[in-house]
């Protein structure tokens, strides 16, 4: 009889023990991305054969294959798994036409019928429009927003439906819905996460530019806010001169701070195209004989109305007329009370 060490036991006892142990448990298969970052599930070694990398045990490719972001401006479609273990952003659902990875255009259209087709029924008309219109009004949150931010701009509100409306009526080249957008733009109903009254010029600071931009918004042709929510500082949920007001006396008075969040839906106040004193009918910048000869001859000889009525209503009686034009007189040669800005839209 031939004895056998403690150590040879062992020995045949483990190999007995691996010759049970069935190949599928020894060798199970896992996630493995190859070199051009496909995702193939493969036995370890396989995998490493081939050039791969095995992502562990229990592991397994996802087959959700979108858009990844290798780095700026590159993008390939790639399966979820791959793309994550890289390191690199997975968007899921897209595909790298239309999604660029480039931070200045991160969700591209790439059918002209996509780029504001919000009702899809191919052509993009006022049927859009009307569209958009109902969901604004509605506070419903459009399905999929990139293609609802008409002008590009990272939100979608109101002015996207400007934007629309214009290009719908006039078929102008440069109103044409815009190309590029973010990829998870802003709903206008998800207001206070994107307001910042005050800032008007939306640049992440409250300073003296900001009521520069309104000033030149409300009263000399300047471009609109680019959050018209931040021009209302004071949460009076409509814009005029007392914002101008309000930030400046924030800034250099110790004024209170602008509000945290005010109304969505930002309108211009009555009167707001008037400045104070009014009574400035003809616009040179001054209240005086010109403007009671100009309102006379918009009430009486068919002239040009004044270009904001609010100027015109230097009584404040709701209407131009003469009673406007017998006001500025007293108030030009007979020391009468100073004219004021009416309150017509």
């Amino acid at each position: 009889m031939v004895k056998m060490s403690r150590l040879s036991v062992l020995t045949l006892f483990f190999s007995l023990f691996l010759l049970l142990i069935p190949t599928a448990v020894m060798f199970a298969e896992e996630a493995c991305c190859l070199p051009d970052c496909e995702c193939t599930n493969l036995e370890p070694q396989d995998c490493i054969d081939q050039g791969g990398t095995p992502l562990g045990t229990g592991t397994e490719c996802s087959f959700s294959y979108g858009a990844c972001c290798i780095e700026e401006g590159v993008c390939e479609q790639m399966d979820s798994v791959c793309c994550v273990e890289n390191g690199f952003s997975f968007y899921a659902s897209y595909s790298c036409t239309e999604f660029t990875c480039d931070s200045t255009c991160e969700y591209r259209r790439f059918e002209i019928n996509r780029l504001a087709d919000y009702n899809g029924d191919g052509p993009i008309n006022v049927g859009d429009l009307s569209y958009l219109m109902t969901l604004i009004n509605s506070g419903e949150k459009p399905y999929f927003l990139p293609i609802f931010d008409a002008n590009g701009d990272c939100y979608v509100e109101r002015s996207d439906l400007i934007r629309l409306h214009d290009w719908c009526m006039t078929g102008w080249e440069f109103l044409e819905p815009a190309e590029c957008t973010c990829i998870d733009p802003v709903w206008y109903g998800d207001s206070c996460n994107y307001q910042s009254p005050g800032d008007v010029d939306n640049d992440g600071d409250i300073d003296l530019a900001d009521a520069t931009y309104l000033t030149a918004w409300l009263y000399a042709g300047g471009p609109e806010p680019p959050v018209l929510a931040n021009a209302d500082p004071n949460g009076s949920c409509c814009t005029d001169s007392t914002d101008i007001v309000y930030i400046s006396e924030y800034l250099f008075q110790g004024g209170p701070a602008p509000v945290e969040c005010t109304c969505v839906d930002i309108e211009l106040c009555p009167g707001t195209c008037c400045v104070e004193p009014g009574g400035d009918a003809n616009g040179d910048g001054a209240t005086d004989v010109g403007d009671a000869v100009y309102i006379i001859n918009y009430a009486f000889k068919g002239g040009p109305a004044p270009g904001c009525l609010s100027e015109g209503d230097a009584n404040n009686d709701g209407s131009v007329d003469v009673g406007d034009a017998v006001y500025i007189i007293n108030y030009a040669f007979k020391g009468g009370p100073t004219p004021v800005c009416g309150s017509i839209d």
